[in-house]
């Protein structure tokens, strides 16, 4: 990985990055996201965390959507994007953590191997909601472009914040 890459801090785990999976399905209401209550359970996000060593980030995103989530599905190979998280080391105002995304559609739903991560299913609209609450603007921002470019990949006309 290049220092111009997602996770390039300056921790050996930072260094391989974060990943996130950007699960959906296509439901009668339409397409749907799942997501999750951080570790904290203040906020709700995609399925995330660290890539672990030797570790390819697609089989990263999958394994976070199965323990968070409880899900398993097809992975997209390219990512549908990249956003700033709030998290990683130094000065509380300089703390984001790059996390590259992968659209993942869900085939399989099981309970997850982290219970208190409550994953549920939301619209683009209700996840658009839902991912604001108690945010910094920077970071509303941040996955409404994830959801923007997931649904325009998936020929959805309920982009550009529907």
């Amino acid at each position: 990985m290049t220092s111009d890459q997602p996770g390039s801090g300056s921790s050996s785990r930072s260094r391989r990055g974060r990943v996130a999976a950007a699960c959906y399905r296509q439901a009668a209401r339409g397409i749907e996201f799942l997501l999750v209550r951080t570790s904290g359970g203040c906020h709700w996000t995609f399925p995330k965390g660290h890539v672990k060593r030797g570790e390819h980030p697609l089989d990263a995103a999958a394994r976070e959507a199965r323990e968070e989530a409880g899900v398993t599905g097809r992975l997209e190979p390219e990512p549908v994007g990249g956003y700033l998280y709030p998290g990683g080391s130094g000065p509380k105002e300089e703390r984001k953590d790059p996390v590259v995304a992968y659209l993942l559609e869900v085939v399989t739903e099981d309970p997850p191997e982290e219970v208190k991560r409550e994953p549920t299913w939301f619209t683009p609209a209700e996840a658009r909601r839902t991912l604001a609450e108690d945010r910094e603007e920077k970071y509303v921002r941040e996955h409404d472009r994830i959801l923007d470019a997931a649904l325009e990949r998936l020929g959805s006309p309920e982009g550009n914040g529907a």
